[in-house]
């Protein structure tokens, strides 16, 4: 995979959840991750945007789905230039970091497929 740097991305609770940063044509494995589409180009590396929020147990065909929706060329559209990956824990720990950071940042990707009450 090739890898960028870390990044810190603070959710709607505070907590910083640690991501590492890979380019867009990296090839992921299909392991469990809560993830980002981000756009580093506004703020260089304080404070990426984040334009699509998603969490699954398989990260390399996730991605590959996201290529054929058409989800990507809409993220690349509005600026992506990296992705996000969190291995945190177990499922439990994945699901609420993916709606902590869906509360605070409300990518614009995300729409109703992960609304949060």
């Amino acid at each position: 995979m090739p890898f960028m740097f870390e990044v810190c991305v603070y959710g709607a609770s505070g907590a910083g959840h640690p991501m590492s940063v890979f380019t867009l044509a990296t090839t992921f494995s299909d392991v469990r991750a809560t993830y980002a589409l981000m756009d580093f180009s506004a703020n260089a590396f304080a404070n990426p945007r984040l334009l699509f929020i998603g969490r699954t147990a398989r990260l390399g065909r996730q991605m590959e789905d996201h290529r054929d929706s058409g989800l990507w060329d809409r993220a690349l559209a509005l600026g992506a230039t990296a992705v996000g990956v969190c291995h945190a824990g177990p499922e439990t720990e994945q699901a609420w970091i993916e709606q902590d950071l869906l509360r605070l940042h409300a990518p614009p990707l995300n729409g109703r497929l992960h609304a949060v009450a």
